[in-house]
């Protein structure tokens, strides 16, 4: 039982993975079409309108991959974000339970922002399935200006979000995360007979360079070895000392 528990969040764990990715290169995408590629005309209703030409026929589609990606992005980060601080965010402490929380926050505001996209998406696919090039045919009124500005600006920040959260999501799981995580268990697999010989001391000392939480764990479930001198002492068995008989009358 405890194996497909195991497989099946793993799975999970995986497909979430995947997912922030693909919203990573979607926000990628959007963000070279749109504000790299016709920067000099992201805000003009003429025919040079590249933004309007190109993604008045894909507002729907690319506004349901929005929500869905976020969405499945921002369940997998809260997951993760759970099952790390489970495991105290894998002996990082504070640093990595921040990052986690930065991917969280990123994610939700990505999914918020695109939930916010929707009216004016929806009113630049259907306005070019009725009518298509109908910027050209139609002249723009003042509000649908001042819309199309506040478009850009939610759309900008939804897919500087969206990267932001998959750059937290990569950080977790560099070498320099995982190496610590390597060593900790290298430390808890060792013997605690070496530990309460000489191997303690430079275990101790290999373990500084990670804060010394791992030493702590190991010694909390060793059995009968405390390092403290407080503790050692409370721990020895009393002693008696009986009169000899010598100086006994």
């Amino acid at each position: 039982m405890r194996n497909a528990v195991v497989v099946a969040q793993s799975i999970i764990a995986a497909s979430g993975l995947f997912a922030q990715g693909l919203l990573a290169g979607v926000c990628v995408l959007n963000l070279f079409m749109t504000y790299f590629l016709d920067a000099a005309n992201i805000s003009s209703l003429t025919s040079d309108s590249g933004f309007l030409h190109y993604y008045s026929p894909i507002a729907v589609t690319c506004q349901r991959i929005y929500v869905s990606l976020s969405a499945i992005s921002l369940i997998a980060s809260v997951d993760k974000y759970s099952r790390e601080s489970l495991s105290g965010f894998m002996l990082q402490g504070f640093t990595l339970q921040k990052i986690d929380a930065l991917a969280v926050v990123s994610f939700f505001m990505c999914f918020l922002l695109s939930i916010i996209a929707v009216p004016f998406e929806d009113t630049l696919y259907y306005a070019n399935a009725r009518v298509p090039d109908w910027w050209l045919t139609t002249s723009a009124s003042s509000s649908f200006t001042g819309e199309l500005s506040t478009y850009h600006g939610v759309n900008c920040s939804r897919v500087i979000f969206g990267m932001l959260g998959y750059l937290c999501t990569c950080y977790t799981a560099t070498p320099a995360v995982l190496d610590v995580v390597q060593r900790a268990e290298d430390l808890s697999r060792t013997p605690m007979k070496d530990l309460q010989g000489g191997g303690f001391a430079s275990a101790m000392k290999n373990d500084q360079r990670f804060g010394g939480h791992v030493s702590a764990s190991v010694v909390r479930k060793s059995n009968g070895f405390v390092p403290t001198g407080s503790q050692s002492e409370r721990a020895r068995p009393k002693q008696s000392f009986a009169p000899s008989p010598s100086f006994q009358r």
